[in-house]
C-alpha cells in the first residue's frame, strides 16, 4: 500500500493525497501524479490510454503499485523526462 511506503519515510518527497473521484472508477484503483503543483505524465511508464486520462490506472496489488512508486521515485531523481498538464482539477 502507497501509504506504508509513505510512511516508511525511504523518499519525503513523495505525498499522497486520497481523492474522491477522478470520473475513472472502473479502471481503478487510479493514481494521478502531481509535481509542483501540475499533473504531469510519464511517457515511458504509462500506456496510451494513461496518458490521455493522465492517470495510471489498475494500480491494485503489490505490481501495480511498485510501478508507480518506482515512476514517483524516478521522476523525483530526474531520471524520466514528462509531461506537465497544469493544476489537477478541482472535486
Amino acid at each position: 500500500e502507497f501509504l506504508q511506503l509513505v510512511e516508511k519515510r525511504e523518499t519525503p518527497d513523495i505525498e499522497i493525497e486520497e481523492v474522491n473521484c477522478m470520473n475513472m472508477c472502473k479502471k481503478g484503483p487510479n493514481v494521478r501524479m502531481v509535481l509542483d503543483g501540475e499533473v504531469v505524465t510519464i511517457p515511458t511508464q504509462m500506456n496510451d490510454i494513461e496518458q490521455r486520462r493522465k492517470a495510471f490506472t489498475g494500480v491494485g496489488g503489490d505490481p501495480g503499485i511498485q510501478r508507480v512508486w518506482g515512476a514517483a521515485n524516478s521522476l523525483l531523481q530526474g531520471t524520466l523526462e514528462y509531461e506537465k498538464h497544469g493544476p489537477p482539477p478541482e472535486h
